[in-house]
């Protein structure tokens, strides 16, 4: 019984890495989003380095 499980196993594993050996060796990620501002108010925020604090995410985290 145990010998079956080790061989399901095995064929498992030997799927996956065939699998995967297939896939392409890059890929790429994307991401947008639609704003609501018209694209001078944008321009003037981004333009504007004293500016980022307010939207800027990562401005807001403290470390610790």
């Amino acid at each position: 019984m145990i010998k079956k499980i080790f061989i399901g196993l095995a064929a498992l594993i030997g799927v996956f890495l065939i699998v995967a050996a297939m896939r392409p060796a890059d890929f790429r990620v994307e991401r947008s989003a639609a704003l609501s501002a018209s694209l001078r108010r944008c321009f003037e925020q981004v333009n504007n380095h004293h500016n980022s604090r307010f939207w800027n995410p990562f401005m807001n985290l403290t470390l610790t």
